[in-house]
């Protein structure tokens, strides 16, 4: 049932008087509690205007602005319903000092609201149609099978050494030091060339029992990594890629959630926090009493909550630090990210970007470590207040790509296909991450399509206008 026209203008009437309230209160109102009711208001409406406007949860950018909002708020929402945080003192955001908390509260919330807003106008917005029906499936794509298929069997063994070395450290001396192994620069390029192979196997193949089973084992064993090792935001993100996949390659257009499907994601949330403990774990064992004491004893949800939210400290030290003690970056994070990559990147800037190019690193020498990224510190960094001017450009290539999976209007190429669904992994670490994640992957896509294009041309062989000619 679709929504009614009467009711969009509406629902975006209340988007807006939303934002005022929080500009205005942003300006005047310094109270802590009348922040925190504004943040649990935008979340709840926001959650009810998109299933009323779209008519399907399951979406992208819908993902995306959840992220933000667990990871920002996280700690806040607890703070609303009376929860306390059980967390270090220094990754409990009502340790620092209460106004730069209030402002980086507010600060989030209207980006946040203005993401909203300007997702709500594109969805308005008449989708063009294209012309050749590009679904998911490429007409003729035997060839693109054979080069993904090679490319996956041939980078297997680097993917799964890679990932069962950081199990064996883990196991052996602890999260902190899985976190800090470092494969060679060679295996670590081949590991993504893993992932990406697999997507095109996926997208690919006509079987969906092989590509359930292949996705359902894929996802089991991440979620074995997470358990293992503690790091979560890529795997999170890996599975989370996956889903959509999966919708696509099925021909959902509509999700029904089975009982298993709720069951199982149930599972996944209730362990998630029990996989944050393993990071304290130094040896190669830890007793069972403390996953029976995390059973009977701590609310997973909560624990849950509370790590995520802690990403609102990002932004606090920047707020704290940016511009009294560090200057703006002034777009020099966004021009390094790409700078970076270009050939003799090194020759030409040295290190110039490198300070520039993560927020959380900057900020970590004045918090002291354990700091991650996130896009509203990261635009905060380098433009302040103006980062409003910049958040409907960032929204509208976050619905772009949405947008494109929603309708199944795929580009014609297979590989660009499969680079759709790539990105989504930098996508979903975003709301912790940095603007700089999707330059790497972007850098795997640029590697492969040469690979792909060579494999192509030795594939099909010569031309008849150069036999002919020869």
């Amino acid at each position: 049932m679709k929504p009614s026209k009467a009711f969009i203008p509406f629902g975006l009437l209340i988007e807006f008087a939303l934002l005022f309230i929080i500009i205005f209160g942003y300006i005047t109102i310094e109270n802590f509690n009348f922040v925190v009711i504004l943040s649990v208001i935008s979340f709840i409406s926001y959650v009810a205007l998109s299933i009323v406007f779209n008519n399907k949860v399951i979406d992208v950018f819908f993902f995306f602005i959840i992220l933000t909002y667990i990871f920002h708020f996280g700690q806040i929402f607890l703070y609303s319903l009376n929860i306390p945080i059980i967390l270090p003192a220094k990754f409990n955001v009502f340790t620092y000092n209460t106004m730069y908390t209030i402002a980086s509260m507010y600060f989030s919330l209207i980006l946040l609201t203005i993401m909203q807003i300007t997702g709500f106008f594109l969805d308005l917005k008449k989708i063009k149609k294209s012309k050749s029906s590009n679904s998911i499936y490429s007409l003729d794509n035997t060839i693109d099978k054979e080069f993904f298929t090679i490319i996956m069997l041939l980078t297997a063994i680097p993917y799964f050494y890679v990932d069962i070395s950081q199990i064996i450290i883990s196991n052996e001396f602890g999260y902190v030091d899985a976190y800090k192994f470092g494969s060679s620069y060679l295996f670590s390029i081949l590991s993504s060339f893993f992932i990406f192979s697999f997507m095109g196997f996926i997208i690919t193949n006509r079987n969906f029992r092989i590509n359930k089973l292949s996705i359902l084992i894929f996802t089991i064993w991440n979620i074995y990594k997470m358990i293992m090792v503690g790091n979560r935001s890529l795997p999170m993100a890996l599975i989370l890629s996956l889903l959509f996949i999966y919708i696509s390659v099925s021909g959902f257009r509509k999700i029904k959630f089975k009982v298993r499907y709720i069951l199982f994601g149930s599972i996944i949330v209730f362990l998630l926090p029990y996989i944050a403990q393993i990071r304290n774990v130094s040896s190669s064992s830890f007793v069972n009493e403390n996953f029976y004491n995390y059973i009977l004893t701590d609310n997973p949800i909560s624990y849950l909550l509370a790590e995520f939210g802690g990403t609102l400290l990002t932004l606090i030290m920047t707020v704290q630090n940016v511009p009294s003690v560090v200057s703006y970056s002034n777009g020099l994070t966004y021009i390094g990210s790409i700078a970076i990559f270009l050939p003799f990147s090194t020759l030409l800037f040295g290190d110039f970007f490198n300070q520039y190019i993560s927020v959380g690193e900057s900020m970590n020498i004045y918090f002291g470590g354990g700091l991650g990224g996130s896009w509203i510190a990261e635009l905060y960094y380098n433009f302040g207040n103006f980062s409003v001017l910049f958040v409907p450009i960032i929204t509208y290539f976050i619905k772009k790509l949405s947008l494109i999976i929603k309708n199944n209007n795929m580009p014609r190429l297979a590989i660009n296909k499969v680079l759709i669904f790539f990105l989504l992994i930098p996508l979903f670490i975003y709301p912790r991450g940095y603007i700089y994640t999707f330059m790497t992957y972007i850098n795997i896509y640029i590697y492969i399509f040469i690979l792909n294009f060579l494999y192509k041309k030795l594939r099909k062989g010569p031309s008849k206008s150069e036999l002919s000619t020869g």
